[in-house]
């Protein structure tokens, strides 16, 4: 009975292999596709980072400017003084909401994601690590924009790598 059983067994074993190359592979082609998807947002975020930068120096200039003639200074020493410091402070403020970093970073987790897809083996806990940080970068992207859009796309990234997340633990 041992020899049909074996065979029957090893046949049985060669299908269950099958089976889990076949769905890696299909496994690996929806991840990839995830983050094609994530890489998009990050390339729409930073066109909007421009836009975005450049409004809210406008929106400051103009705030800046009201206050200057509801209060009109007459030393134009007093006055060139008060400007180079709100020059600084709008520096620092635009410094602050700058996420050109993390979107920086959030493309090389991006890549080394890829990588680390492409390597082959039990790579399932080291893409968990790589998602936790790309999921940090995207929360701290989050807190920094003031812009409606930007957080719009956040949110929609945040269900990205959710999504990215669920497939991950189907993996070794």
């Amino acid at each position: 009975a041992w020899p049909l059983l074996e065979r029957a067994l090893l046949q049985a074993v060669d299908a269950l292999q099958a089976m889990r190359q076949h769905e890696g592979s299909a496994l690996e082609q929806a991840l990839r596709a995830s983050l094609a998807e994530v890489q998009m947002a990050v390339s729409r975020l930073r066109a909007d980072r421009a836009r975005v930068q450049e409004a809210e120096k406008k929106r400051i200039a103009e705030r800046v400017g009201r206050a200057f003639e509801a209060f009109p200074i007459q030393s134009a020493s007093i006055q060139q003084v008060l400007e180079s410091r709100i020059a600084q402070e709008l520096a620092l403020i635009l410094e602050r909401g700058d996420v050109e970093e993390e979107l920086t970073r959030l493309e090389g987790h991006v890549d080394h994601f890829k990588k680390t897809l492409s390597g082959g083996g039990a790579v399932g806990k080291k893409l968990e690590f790589i998602l936790q940080e790309l999921h940090r970068e995207i929360n701290t992207l989050g807190s920094k924009s003031q812009d409606l859009g930007i957080s719009d796309e956040v949110v929609a990234l945040k269900v990205r790598i959710e999504q990215i997340r669920e497939q991950v633990m189907n993996l070794e």
